[in-house]
């Protein structure tokens, strides 16, 4: 049974194979592993059932597992949630594009000093952006992706101490991608002075996460390499 706040159960025991598909599409990366390391000794029932939810997931972390530190800030429930949709978009994704950091540097030779992104964050949810780091936001949590010269992400943003129907996820690419987008401080004024509104970048604010992933998913086919 799910727990109150919407987290998945915690792992306590693995006598016998409690877990289900679909509690197991609510755990991170990190749940995932954790779990795995000591079912593949005492519950081989449990083991293939993450096994296949691990396959299931393109952009997979298979890095060795860490604990994570409790975060008070913000409203927990909300912010998993999101993180989890925009991780779930990340990976409908990359079963249609190559998104892995590889690919991206490998058409990006030449460029100097070039990074690749992770697209996801080290637990498998989406990434924790500069504007939560900074304590400007509530919820800053985001997926990207880069090659060559050209970043393009989606993050859904919260500002400290605004409602939560204040959310909006921005969609971000370079002018030329995106002529009909803003610099973000004219998007978000909130923002302007920020170090997120200094970046040389259009965004366009969405509502509708839906409409979002839309735009994204677009300007992701623009960049990144097709799956055969």
């Amino acid at each position: 049974m799910a727990a109150k706040d919407g987290k998945p159960p915690a792992p306590k025991g693995l006598k016998t194979p409690v877990y289900t598909p679909e509690q197991l599409k609510g755990w991170t990366d990190e749940q995932l592993k954790t779990v795995l390391a000591r079912a593949r000794e005492k519950a081989p029932e449990i083991a293939a059932l993450i096994e296949a939810e691990i396959a299931d997931r393109p952009l997979f972390n298979a890095g060795k597992a860490r604990p994570r530190r409790a975060d008070g800030t913000g409203d927990p429930s909300l912010e998993t949630q999101i993180a989890r949709k925009i991780a779930d978009l990340a990976h409908d994704i990359a079963r249609s594009f190559d998104l892995s950091e590889a690919a991206a540097t490998k058409l990006s030779e030449g460029v100097k000093g070039f990074k690749a992104h992770k697209a996801l964050g080290s637990d498998g949810l989406a990434k924790t952006g500069g504007l939560k780091k900074e304590g400007k936001a509530q919820i800053s949590r985001l997926t990207s992706y880069r090659v060559r010269e050209e970043i393009v992400a989606l993050e859904a943003i919260l500002l400290k101490g605004a409602n939560a129907d204040a959310l909006r996820y921005f969609v971000r690419a370079p002018k030329a991608k995106m002529p009909r987008g803003l610099p973000l401080a004219d998007v978000m004024p909130e923002l302007a002075g920020t170090d997120a509104a200094k970046a040389v970048a259009h965004f366009i604010a969405y509502e509708d996460f839906d409409e979002a992933a839309k735009h994204y998913r677009e300007l992701i086919a623009q960049l990144a390499p097709a799956r055969g």
